[in-house]
């Protein structure tokens, strides 16, 4: 009896033991990286075209920011009926009615690629872009930098804001808004 006694104590504090132990640490907490400074950048440009890489805009992070970070692009796409500023995450895809007839029948997106010292936003479609100026001139885009997470992964499936919408960004990140960095173009 005490044998089986001793058996059944031994199986529960081992029992006890595994189950108290556990790799799940982040108890749906925020992880807050203090080497990051989020901030926002905005350029406004026309896309060039580039004869290895299409139509683009090149541009520079100064300072660099730290591997691992994350970049998410805005584009302006228009001013609401109050007057404010409409940002749109890009990639971004949509299709446009190059005949006027009610048929959006060509594809056009914005796309982008980034190291830590620099930036690409590229446009392109299914037609000859020149014939969209609208899409390709004078175009207005907000880069903001954010912290990427210690699993290296920012955008996992409990993502704390919606990253489509620029104003929850700004205000999840604490990004003052009106400290916006403005860069220039640079040219390859």
């Amino acid at each position: 009896m005490k044998k089986i006694l001793s058996i059944v104590v031994l199986t529960l504090c081992f029992t006890v033991f595994l189950t108290s132990c556990s790799d799940d640490d982040d108890n749906g907490s925020v992880v807050v990286n203090t080497d990051t400074i989020s901030r926002v950048f905005e350029i406004e440009s026309s896309f060039r075209f580039d004869s290895q890489l299409g139509w683009v805009i090149n541009g520079e992070l100064r300072p660099a920011i730290i591997n691992g970070d994350h970049l998410l692009i805005y584009r302006l796409s228009a001013e609401n009926a109050s007057g404010k500023d409409v940002w749109q995450l890009i990639p971004r895809t949509f299709y446009v009615d190059l005949n006027n007839d009610g048929i959006a029948e060509s594809e056009f997106s914005y796309d982008f690629d980034f190291s830590i010292e620099d930036f690409n936003i590229y446009a392109g479609g299914s037609y000859d872009l020149t014939l969209t100026p609208g899409l390709i001139n004078k175009q207005v885009f907000r880069i903001v930098i954010i912290p990427g997470s210690s699993s290296g992964n920012a955008f996992s499936s409990k993502m704390p804001i919606d990253y489509k919408d620029y104003n929850a960004v700004i205000k999840y990140y604490h990004i003052n808004d009106d400290q916006v960095i403005k860069l220039q173009p640079k040219l390859k």
